[in-house]
């Protein structure tokens, strides 16, 4: 899996904007999330994301769910190539929910509609989990909660 990413991620690299981090990253685990430090270079949305890939949250999504907003807050449209690639990919299935939750409440039309479509891949007690942290962390309760399940 960590080979078919860096592909992907490299091909992604190069056509959009050219934002290649070349510093190495340095994760910290400070209670319930990662931190990152950075040598040079100011924490990158995209490299604080892969990074979490690594770490397994064990059925808590709250260790990893401010890394996945911060990286829908600063690129939005590498969140959304990234959300299908690993719901193709990823093996974590936290990461899956997460992505589904956090697309389905972004303000972007589009990423509404590709959560609805990520969120039928889901199992039942997943789609459950995500109704659940959207509503009770997100506070989100709108219209696009209630028309994907």
């Amino acid at each position: 899996m960590i080979e078919k990413l860096v592909s992907w991620l490299r091909t992604q690299l190069d056509t959009h904007t050219g934002a290649q981090v070349k510093t190495p990253a340095l994760r910290i685990r400070s209670s319930s999330r990662f931190v990152s430090a950075r040598v040079g270079t100011e924490a990158s949305a995209r490299t604080d994301l892969l990074d979490a890939f690594l770490h397994a949250s064990h059925g808590r999504l709250g260790n990893v769910a401010e890394v996945h907003r911060e990286a829908l807050e600063r690129d939005a449209l590498f969140y959304g190539r990234l959300s299908r690639w690993y719901a193709e990919n990823g093996a974590v299935r936290d990461h899956n929910e997460l992505f589904v939750a956090h697309l389905l409440t972004s303000p972007h039309p589009s990423h509404r509609v590709h959560a609805r479509m990520l969120m039928q891949r889901l199992r039942v007690y997943q789609v459950s989990r995500v109704v659940k942290y959207v509503r009770e962390t997100l506070h989100f309760n709108g219209r696009a909660l209630k028309r994907a399940v």
